[in-house]
């Protein structure tokens, strides 16, 4: 996810292309991330990742990264790229959230939209934030 939201609310989601992720890099000649389980940010990994890393600070430790997820702006996604309006469709499960594409009024589910699960940005960077004091 790409801001805050909750159960039943709809938000902004980034399911392929380019975006900002907490990614805990462990050694700045890394190219590529993964997630890690049981947490809310990425892993650095020498040996390949479903994630690409475009940018960082340069330095190890966690910290915000630009990322490029594989798949690149689904045909079914609007235009603009990978983001699109999406409906929280239960609660949390392992730091994901299901979704369901919502139409361009974002008040119904868009017929043969996009459903998967995504991580909330927002609590990726407060967990972060919070492992790094």
């Amino acid at each position: 996810m790409q801001e805050p939201t909750g159960a039943g609310r709809i938000g902004l989601a980034c399911v392929g292309g380019a975006t900002s992720a907490i990614v805990a890099v462990g050694d700045t000649a890394h190219l590529y991330a993964r997630p890690l389980a049981g947490q809310v940010y990425f892993e650095s990994s020498a040996d390949g990742g479903p994630a690409m890393i475009l940018a960082h600070n340069g330095s190890t430790g966690i910290q915000w990264a630009l990322i490029l997820l594989p798949g690149g702006a689904p045909a079914a996604a609007p235009a603009g790229g990978g983001a699109f309006p999406a409906r929280i469709s239960g609660p949390a499960s392992g730091g994901l959230y299901p979704f369901v594409e919502q139409d361009h009024t974002g008040l119904t589910d868009k017929a043969g939209g996009l459903s998967g699960s995504a991580r909330n940005l927002a609590e990726t960077t407060a967990a972060a934030t919070s492992a790094g004091e």
